[in-house]
């Protein structure tokens, strides 16, 4: 349930950052292109760089990927790493949600949980970056000087 949840956001974002291409006058033929790419992260980082924007979200992204992943076919046990061969696979949260300290981990092998407290991390992470860009479309901001994510933890932390 919680993994379906969590698919739910991402793919919000995924279908905005479609919207910020389209607000941003992008070409027909490049936003087509653009609703292909599933992967959020990867079409937040197409979209901020494209926009000439900075980006910091794409590995908290792709970390909150592989754990959706883990709670929607897997029932919550680690199948495997953040990569091939890894035997360990990084939260897409914080493991202090209060400080927004780094992530966590878990071995393979191991169940997934999270807690309502990280279900609400995630939740805030999510409506952050689509009000960045909400903000930024809203007000015709798109330009070199916008950014996605400000936030010190979500920098280098994954």
């Amino acid at each position: 349930m919680i993994g379906n949840g969590l698919r739910e956001l991402d793919r919000f974002l995924n279908i905005l950052l479609d919207e910020v291409a389209l607000a941003a006058g992008w070409p027909s033929a490049d936003v087509r292109a653009l609703t292909r790419l599933h992967n959020t992260g990867l079409k937040l980082d197409a979209v901020c760089v494209r926009l000439g924007m900075q980006r910091d979200d794409q590995a908290r992204l792709r970390a909150l990927g592989r754990c959706r992943d883990t709670l929607f076919y897997c029932d919550g046990r680690v199948q495997r790493g953040d990569t091939r061969h890894m035997p360990r696979l990084t939260m897409g949260w914080p493991e202090d949600t209060i400080s927004e300290g780094a992530a966590a981990d878990l071995p393979v092998g191991d169940y997934l949980a999270i807690t309502a407290d990280q279900i609400a991390w995630v939740c805030r992470f999510y409506a952050r970056i689509g009000g960045e860009l909400a903000q930024m479309g809203a007000g015709g901001g798109f330009n070199k000087n916008s950014r996605i994510s400000t936030s010190p933890v979500m920098k280098g932390q994954i």
